[in-house]
């Protein structure tokens, strides 16, 4: 985008973060005066669009975006596998399940010994070990692994000690069953790491074949995700909880995911108290201009059940193959969702700005946008435009 595209995009979004902001205000009181505001305003004003004109702001629907400021990920790759710790108690947080230890060697205690005690036998913690180191590596990230384990199973294993990726999985897959996603066949932690057994999904991200789809694939996928999030939507903020909060869907967890973790840490009853979780860091102090943006903010939207990245490499995709091996586009389908950590109960938009937030602009990816499943998920421009800008105060 060229420099007078971009600060006209910016006065854009500029104009109506003001216009909320003062909206906003009479909304509360309409005989309020005006004139303090209105001379913060003649002094933040011009920040503000400057501040946006060197952000990556979006362009609409059916265009190329401007040069992304996310950061590439970076994959830190190790000679060996992830083992699990044989010099500290192991334990046991979901059963193991049969598939899996019907994976293992012979000769192993009984399967309700394993399953229903809390900690496991070393001889089994070694079997464990010996079906990893055996697997291959279906995604890395930093120090967090997804391995095979046999044709249909995987491990999923990090240091977070979070337990959201799998009740918010849990969660899902009761209330929604429909919903194609993995299935937890148990959980363990040895003190430094977790390790999650799940269902293996047939296929490929859609992130690997992407590039390689036509427009009516990527056509069909959007309408099949349509229908999928239209289902999980239909969950009600309401039925939930008497807590009601801002987050995750059993936890009730406020996240926000960027290049970093960031976890609340109060709980979060309403999107106003969210929105100051956004605009806040320990250690930093508010400017002028963040303050400005978390004022304007809306706090309106409904609260839905969202799975937080929605990134095509969390989307798996199946297919159907001619004589010669080759794909047949019009057979590909959905075949499963993963990785819920992030998910819960958000504000409405925030599906939408975390899958743009995901996607670099300049690369293979570069179209997603065009293929998001707006219709279910809705399209947020200008809240995503306001999180750019507090992307950048973060660093």
């Amino acid at each position: 985008m060229n420099s007078h595209l971009q600060t006209e995009q910016a006065h854009k979004v500029a104009n109506a973060v003001v216009f909320g902001q003062l909206e906003s205000l009479i909304k509360n009181n309409s005989a309020i005066d005006l004139s303090p505001i209105l001379n913060q305003q003649v002094a933040s004003y011009p920040q503000l669009v400057s501040s946006l004109a060197k952000t990556t702001l979006p362009s609409p629907p059916g265009q190329r975006l401007g040069d992304a400021d996310v950061a590439a990920e970076a994959a830190s790759k190790q000679d060996k596998l992830p083992r699990i710790s044989t010099e500290t108690p192991i334990k046991v947080i979901h059963p193991i399940s049969h598939e899996i230890l019907g994976l293992l060697d012979p000769g192993l205690p009984s399967d309700s010994s394993i399953t229903l005690s809390d900690h496991l036998p070393q001889v089994v913690v070694e079997a464990l070990n010996n079906l990893i180191q055996k697997g291959q590596i279906l995604h890395q990230l930093y120090g967090t692994y997804v391995i095979s384990v046999g044709l249909h199973y995987a491990v999923k294993t990090d240091t977070s000690g979070d337990l959201d990726q799998i009740t918010n999985l849990q969660y899902i897959r009761d209330k929604c069953p429909d919903i194609p996603a993995p299935q937890c066949l148990g959980t363990i932690a040895d003190g430094q790491r977790i390790y999650f057994f799940m269902s293996r999904s047939p296929g490929s991200t859609l992130e690997s074949v992407w590039p390689d789809l036509s427009v009516s694939t990527k056509v069909s996928l959007r309408n099949q995700l349509n229908s999928l999030f239209h289902h999980i939507r239909s969950l009600c903020f309401e039925s939930r909880t008497e807590r009601a909060l801002i987050g995750g869907f059993v936890s009730g967890v406020s996240k926000d995911i960027r290049k970093t973790e960031r976890i609340a840490s109060n709980p979060v009853r309403s999107e106003k108290e969210f929105n100051e979780f956004l605009c806040s860091k320990p250690g930093r102090t508010m400017t002028t201009l963040i303050k400005t943006v978390c004022s304007s903010m809306s706090h309106n939207h409904r609260i839905v059940p969202t799975h937080g990245d929605l990134h095509p490499r969390n989307i798996m995709v199946d297919w159907e193959k001619d004589e010669n091996g080759r794909m047949l586009e019009d057979t590909v389908r959905v075949s499963a969702i993963l990785d819920w950590e992030a998910a819960g109960w958000y504000p409405e938009h925030w599906e939408f700005v975390k899958a743009m937030h995901a996607i670099d602009s300049r690369g293979p990816l570069r179209d997603w946008i065009d293929y998001l499943p707006t219709e279910a998920i809705g399209n947020y421009m200008i809240e995503y435009s306001v999180d750019c800008l507090i992307d950048r105060w973060h660093g």
